[in-house]
């Protein structure tokens, strides 16, 4: 009996105090460790995509490819909607937009957001991410119209010097009341983490293909001077000669300008020798000087140089 009353006895108020103390630091607990493990889940898919870049990198330098595996990867670590990797020209400074397939493109007016380009300026300029939380999407449709859309934007650094940026809109989950859900702090330093890495390898692949670059004309300057060396020569002795021809020419024909057609033909034949090996020892000699020369179409996608502007005044130059 007093075994039954025992376990029928109400709670006294200090065990039910500490009793709910217990309950609520232990839906705390519970709380921060899915809290940890959403945070190391997400940092174990930023650390998957730098993984899955890299090794783009080792296998293709490519721009294109790197920014095609850089544009995917982010979108499935984050699990957004959309991706921007967005470069700065070096030269120009003008931006370049490169999407999905790594490709630079031009935005359609549609697609276009004053909002999202300046926070893409404003990260550029200052090399700080920015956040948005409520921005007017800049896609077109009916399943788009007047919604908003949520933004991050992070700069691309690399060497302490900022290459470009990366911009990502919408999270494809929690989203509250049909609306994507705003951007904190975890993604971000997720998006920020892949996006050093990503820095690093466009400065490595810009720098390989401007290594490629200056190889590729090394080569051109040897093979010029190469050739310069072997046929200049020879041409110099060919116009020599066919000077001295016509001399001789000149000398045997009639004084009364009554030669034969055949002797009149002769000289100019000299002429026309003498005026073309002319022009092929110029274009050696402008070869040997020209210092990565403009391309154009020579037949149908066949590239050559363009060198036909300098190489007329060098002939006018010489006629006179």
């Amino acid at each position: 009996m007093s075994g039954s009353g025992e376990t029928g006895r109400p709670r006294e108020p200090a065990e039910s105090r500490l009793l709910d103390s217990l309950s609520g630091e232990i839906r705390g607990t519970k709380q921060q460790l899915t809290d940890l493990l959403a945070k190391w889940q997400r940092q174990a898919r930023g650390l998957l995509a730098i993984n899955n870049i890299a090794r783009v990198v080792v296998s293709s330098q490519g721009l294109d490819e790197i920014l095609a595996a850089a544009v995917e990867e982010i979108e499935d670590s984050l699990g957004v909607a959309r991706v921007r990797v967005i470069l700065l020209d070096p030269v120009t400074g003008q931006l370049a937009y490169h999407g999905r397939d790594g490709k630079q493109f031009v935005p359609r007016a549609s697609e276009q957001s004053p909002i999202l380009e300046s926070a893409v300026r404003q990260v550029i300029e200052g090399g700080q991410s920015v956040r948005l939380d409520s921005v007017p999407s800049p896609e077109s449709g009916p399943s788009s119209a007047g919604q908003d859309c949520t933004a991050l934007c992070v700069p691309l650094l690399a060497c302490e010097r900022i290459v470009g940026a990366v911009q990502v809109t919408n999270k494809l989950q929690h989203r509250s009341e049909g609306r994507p859900a705003p951007f904190d702090d975890q993604d971000q330093e997720v998006l920020e983490g892949v996006a050093a890495f990503v820095a690093m390898a466009v400065g490595n692949a810009r720098l390989q293909e401007a290594t490629r670059t200056q190889a590729a004309a090394d080569t051109l300057q040897e093979t010029v001077v190469t050739l310069a060396h072997y046929v200049n020569n020879p041409l110099q002795g060919a116009v020599s000669a066919a000077e001295l021809l016509k001399e001789q020419l000149e000398r045997i024909l009639p004084d009364d300008e009554v030669a034969r057609p055949e002797c009149a033909n002769a000289i100019s034949l000299v002429d026309v020798i003498i005026e073309n090996t002319q022009e092929i020892s110029a274009v050696l000699r402008l070869l040997e000087e020209a210092h990565l020369p403009q391309r154009t179409t020579y037949l149908g996608s066949q590239k050559m140089l363009d060198i036909e502007e300098e190489l007329q005044a060098r002939i006018d130059a010489a006629d006179t």
